[in-house]
């Protein structure tokens, strides 16, 4: 009867236990400790807060309010256990004002992830009291107006994952910097890019990164010298930007290189760039930004294989000749500037995949079989010397919103577009001839068109343009165009700007 009798004791604390961890876990949020709410509205009550917002998707912390359990406040997370604040996400809010070093933010000692980015903190320097949120994972201050030094106190924070400094007024002292590649060894992303202030930092600063790290972008904040190799060995790294490190120099290394690289920025360095080596040799390549280069070898040998790559920047090289379409996979590009270059030729009559390659890989004696090219949204091919008619498939391409080709030497007529994704249209300084197709009028989300000095004609009838409500340049100067006496304007384009007839 004892056994028995133990038995059920045991029977119902289980359930009890059971009942209670249920309730638990399907109660919305914990309860909030009163300091870290109070820590919290003080935070907010030292700012004034705009209405106003540059982010596209702007948040706002106004609903913050005393006596309320604040884990249900937008923006904050709390463990679902303990109730402590964790996670703080203001960015985006409108915040304006000094973040001071004895803000009360810094006594949430509990934080993990941390995002003041996009707000008006101006004038503020980034404290040294960071650097006692010693649980902090992720740190994101991009956008948000710092200034001055970045505080030695940020390599403190040896459990970071996420280190977001980009876009700011901030300078990085050389120790600095070591210290924050040295002992942040759970590194995953760094993004210092675009620093107003920070000027002649040695490349080698970052020679012992984390192998962590899958993101890194280094780009316009004054790297100097030689990148070191190891860079392009980290096993983890995908994501590589280092765009506008005028002074930067470097190699890819020549052997024993496999690496998970997807996208790559080196446009406007000085690196050393043997593109059919890196294109045959880093497979995993989608994005590949290559915008006023120093490269080696000879055009056209050097360009190599594009098949796997969706966007495709090769911009103002000074390359010349035919551009050879059959390196590209047509069916995944979404995005491809050829501009400032010197290239000649017609485009390809047929965007796809090539159903015959030349051996001499003569793009003009190769022929093209596919479809319309789905994934396109943006085409820049101006300030080149490309000729011809501009080829079909180029007005039937359902997601293309930016096309550009102007200061080239195409000639022909404008055709109908077959699709209404237009935000950008550009074909001035052209030999272009015949009238504007009336499926212009149909662009609704277009915001520049320029079809000027051509040897189009016809009547304007403006009424064609009365839906193009978010236009805000137009410009048909220098063509042969009349306008109807009778045309009575009894419309408005509330964004037009600029407007050359």
């Amino acid at each position: 009867m004892g056994k028995l009798s133990t038995l059920y004791s045991c029977l119902l604390l289980f359930l009890f236990h059971s009942q209670s961890t249920l309730l638990l876990s399907s109660s919305a949020s914990p309860l909030c400790h009163h300091d870290e709410s109070s820590a919290l509205l003080e935070f907010k009550n030292s700012f004034s807060i705009s209405s106003t917002s540059f982010c596209k998707d702007s948040k706002t912390i106004s609903s913050w309010e005393n006596g309320t359990n604040c884990c249900r406040w937008r923006g904050v997370t709390c463990d679902k256990f303990t109730g402590h604040v964790i996670g703080l996400d203001v960015s985006c809010s409108g915040l304006q004002g000094m973040l001071l070093s004895n803000s009360s933010l810094f006594s949430l000692g509990h934080l993990q992830s941390l995002d003041l980015s996009s707000n008006e903190f101006d004038g503020s320097s980034i404290s040294s009291q960071f650097g006692m949120l010693t649980h902090l994972t992720q740190l994101d201050l991009s956008s948000s107006g710092f200034s001055g030094h970045v505080p030695l106190e940020i390599a403190h924070l040896s459990k970071m994952v996420t280190l977001h400094l980009s876009s700011l007024r901030v300078e990085f002292e050389t120790l600095t910097l070591k210290r924050i590649v040295q002992n942040l060894t759970q590194l995953r992303e760094l993004d210092l890019s675009n620093n107003v202030y920070t000027s002649s930092l040695r490349a080698d600063s970052f020679m012992n990164i984390s192998s962590s790290l899958t993101f890194l972008d280094l780009g316009s904040i004054g790297l100097q010298e030689k990148l070191p190799e190891n860079i392009f060995r980290l096993p983890n790294l995908q994501e590589l930007y280092l765009s506008e490190n005028h002074n930067l120099t470097g190699s890819f290394p020549k052997s024993n290189w496999t690496s998970p690289l997807k996208k790559l920025d080196l446009s406007l360095t000085e690196f050393s760039i043997d593109l059919a080596y890196l294109t045959s040799n880093v497979r995993s390549l989608d994005t590949l930004l290559l915008r006023d280069c120093k490269f080696i070898g000879s055009y056209p040998v050097l360009l190599g294989n594009f098949t796997h790559v969706t966007s495709l920047d090769l911009a103002e090289n000074n390359f010349r000749g035919q551009f050879p379409w059959y390196s590209l996979s047509f069916k995944r590009i979404a995005s491809l500037d050829l501009s400032g270059n010197n290239f000649v030729g017609e485009l390809p009559e047929n965007y796809g995949n090539l159903d015959k390659i030349s051996s001499s890989h003569d793009s003009s004696k190769s022929q093209f079989l596919g479809n319309i090219p789905l994934h396109l949204t943006s085409l820049n091919l101006f300030d080149n010397m490309f000729n011809g008619t501009l080829p079909s498939w180029l007005y039937a391409i359902p997601s293309l919103k930016i096309l550009d080709l102007h200061g080239n030497q195409f000639s022909g007529v404008v055709n109908e577009f077959q699709t209404r994704s237009l935000v950008s249209l550009d074909l001035h300084d052209n030999h272009l001839q015949g009238t504007i197709p009336k499926s212009v009028s149909r662009q609704i989300n277009l915001t520049l068109l320029d079809l000027s000095s051509n040897k189009l004609s016809g009547v304007i009838e403006f009424n064609q343009f009365s839906e193009l409500k978010q236009l805000w340049s137009l410009d048909l100067s220098f063509n042969n165009f009349s306008s109807s006496s009778s045309d009575s304007i009894n419309f408005t384009l509330p964004t037009l700007e600029n407007l050359l007839l």
